[in-house]
């Protein structure tokens, strides 16, 4: 039994985070969730896709653990809140971006863990790696299936400073204006051939068949003994800054690097100088997404953070995976946009994971593969331009 004296007061008390979704709320095309001290920074991305029509509802995450999680920070909360917008709201969400980094250490156990702003939501969906980051599950609300009901993307910030620097290159890239010279070329580049792991230039040839390469120009760098492995990591980064509107890669990866010769490295995003000639990145390979590692900062985020260069959006794994796998994936991705007409980046990447769903094999990837990026980023991507001639 305790006396007066020995009850212990909390050491903080805060009244219930109120939700800007609350009662009467009709519904919005368009969630972000974020902790407070980021949104501020999202007011230019907040606009542009209010410009475009969209409704948009932007969520303080305490208030969602509040609501539904009893102030708990658990991705199931938030899972909770998109699952009620879905099936409750009048207008239901179409994207969802989550914003801030997220490692698997919150609890900080290990003294190099940065902060969790959002949490990944881990699930042991990975046959070889186990439990990894997949992201994709905050939005399977309908249905047992893994495909996802609503289009999701992270912005990976760990300041405002990295916020700022992803808001800004999203909202000028969106920006309309005359088309540019590197919205011509989507870029192509892959491993040596595996006969473990795969003939990657086989299967990054059979994606650039889908694209019509009379209506936009395709150029392919394949790694093999012409070159030396510090040679092509000089070529990437001299293609990188020439700009272009697509760069894919196939092949074997770390979460720092492509292929174990380092044909590029998250120490080489630094160097480059793409200013606005951005890229989406397509990644079909292993674990340059791991955004969920406590302790290193991975390829897939460095390049979303670079300020001057580096890319727009990043779609790549958070785990292990087949390379025939990655190839049903971005041959949807590419379908979607250079055939079906689809620009919007978070519906080409739902088409990969459909395309894979129906091939029926390696299921895991639905879940690994993650966007790095604003889901509804419009690919930009002008065609090639014939100009007559004229004689003088």
């Amino acid at each position: 039994m305790t006396t007066t004296a020995g009850i212990q007061t909390p050491d903080d008390v805060r009244w219930l985070n109120p939700l800007s979704a609350s009662a009467g709320f009709s519904g919005a095309e368009y969630v972000i969730i974020a902790p407070a001290e980021f949104i501020p920074s999202l007011a230019p991305l907040v606009a542009l896709h209010q410009s475009n029509g969209l409704g948009v509802v932007v969520e303080d995450v305490q208030a969602v653990y509040d609501a539904y999680g009893g102030g708990r920070p658990l991705p199931s909360t938030i899972k909770d809140y998109l699952e009620d917008a879905y099936f409750n709201w009048e207008t239901a969400p179409i994207y969802v971006l989550l914003v801030g980094d997220g490692t698997h250490d919150p609890k900080h156990y290990q003294a190099t863990s940065s902060l969790t702003f959002i949490p990944p939501y881990l699930e042991d969906v990975d046959p070889w790696a186990g439990e990894t980051a997949a992201d994709n599950r905050y939005v399977t609300v309908d249905g047992s299936d893994a495909l996802p009901d609503m289009l999701i993307g992270r912005l990976p910030a760990n300041s405002i400073i990295e916020l700022d620097t992803m808001v800004s290159k999203i909202v000028n890239y969106a920006a309309k204006q005359k088309p540019k010279f590197w919205q011509h070329t989507a870029v192509f580049f892959a491993d040596d051939q595996d006969f473990g792991g795969g003939n990657f230039p086989l299967l990054s040839d059979s994606l650039i068949n889908k694209i019509d390469s009379s209506a936009l120009g395709t150029q392919r760098f394949y790694y093999s003994p012409d070159y030396t492995p510090g040679e092509f990591q000089i070529l990437v980064n001299q293609v990188w800054d020439n700009g272009n509107s697509l760069i894919t890669f196939t092949g074997h990866s770390s979460i720092h690097q492509w292929a174990h010769e380092i044909l590029f490295h998250l120490e080489d995003v630094p160097k480059l100088n793409n200013d606005d000639r951005l890229p989406v990145v397509l990644e079909m390979t292993c674990f340059t997404g791991s955004f969920q590692i406590h302790d290193f900062p991975t390829l897939d985020e460095s390049l979303l953070r670079q300020p001057g260069g580096g890319a727009v959006a990043v779609w790549g794994p958070t785990g292990l995976g087949v390379a025939t796998g990655h190839h049903w994936l971005g041959e949807g991705f590419l379908e979607s946009i250079y055939e079906d007409g689809i620009s919007e980046i978070g519906y080409a990447a739902l088409a990969g994971k459909i395309n894979l769903a129906t091939v029926g094999n390696n299921p895991d990837l639905i879940d690994t593969f993650t966007l790095l990026g604003d889901p509804a980023t419009r690919l930009e991507r002008s065609y090639r331009m014939y100009a007559p001639l004229a004689n003088h």
